[in-house]
């Protein structure tokens, strides 16, 4: 058997690079922890940091054996697991009829024959590899933000307790994207039907002694999001979604127990200073306790941004 090279070889990379990056991408690539321990116990067995075209230098020939003993597990099972990361494509088998792993040397100790496990797949797949780890990273955090506005517009539903229960049981398991879209579409549809007209910001006159045109001067990145919403429900979802991009959180549920008003001020209050502020969930629990523990808190969300 020959020495086996890799395909190609963009560069020597750190061994715990490479796999890291396998790590990254465990999920998409539907690869269990066990899997992922024999690929660590494999990494820290070859004796160079990085992995380049050498067969010393991306072949491991530890036995089946010491591969069990690294990772704790039985024979059987680190046999099914190679099999697995040959398939997920992470090594391949450069093996003798018999299995036995072993390198031949010539005169100068140069490895001239191989018999083991490559990893060369891992760095001719690092790209490959970083790019699926990012791309699942952008869908787990599209499923957040869905499931969260989810929950935002879910509290304040009433009645329909079909729906109220079905919701609840998406949200509590790990729903895809396309269940999280219609849950979303579903709650704005009747929480946008059950809603009257109205314009712009106007709610806000419950307030006393507070003018639209304070509230132009006090909130004006907040109004500019929502002078164009064409009923109050549309007013409602506009301010959902900043508060989901913002990460208020369940603190944003608290905030509009406050009545329309005072969340519309809360929020135009954190917009308006978002630069300044490092953890907008927390600051908006600490606007909250002001204002409750004062008569007149609402004046404090009217003091203009400095």
């Amino acid at each position: 058997m020959g020495i086996l090279q890799p395909k190609f070889i963009m560069a020597q990379f750190s061994k715990w690079k490479l796999l890291r990056a396998a790590e990254d991408a465990r999920e998409p690539l539907g690869l269990k922890a066990t899997s992922l321990n024999l690929l660590r116990s494999m990494i820290a067995l070859i004796p160079v940091d990085t992995l380049g075209a050498a067969p010393d230098q991306h072949i491991c020939f530890a036995s089946n054996q010491t591969l069990a003993a690294r990772a704790h597990v039985s024979v059987p099972t680190i046999e099914r697991h190679v099999s697995i990361l040959v398939n997920a494509g992470l090594i391949k088998r450069a093996t003798t009829m018999n299995g036995k792993r072993w390198a031949r040397r010539d005169g100068q100790g140069r490895v001239v024959t191989v018999s083991g496990l490559s990893l060369a797949p891992l760095f001719e797949k690092y790209a490959e590899l970083v790019q699926i780890a990012k791309d699942h990273a952008e869908r787990l955090l599209r499923l957040d933000v869905i499931r969260d506005r989810c929950k935002l517009l879910l509290a304040r539903l009433s009645g329909a307790e079909g729906l109220l229960q079905r919701a609840r049981n998406i949200l509590r398991r790990r729903a895809d994207e396309e269940t999280l879209n219609d849950l979303y579409i579903e709650l704005t549809s009747i929480l946008r039907d059950s809603d009257t007209p109205f314009e712009g910001h106007k709610e806000t006159k419950s307030i006393p002694s507070v003018k639209d045109s304070e509230i132009e001067e006090t909130f004006p990145r907040l109004c500019a999001e929502i002078r164009t919403a064409r009923s109050t429900g549309d007013c409602h979802d506009r301010m959902d979604q900043i508060a989901s991009e913002l990460h208020l959180g369940s603190t944003w549920a608290a905030a509009k127990a406050k009545g329309p008003a005072v969340a519309f001020m809360l929020l135009g209050y954190i917009l308006q200073r978002i630069e300044r502020i490092n953890v907008p969930g927390a600051y908006l629990r600490d606007l909250l306790q002001r204002i409750e523990q004062a008569n007149d808190g609402w004046k404090l969300l009217m003091q203009k941004a400095q």
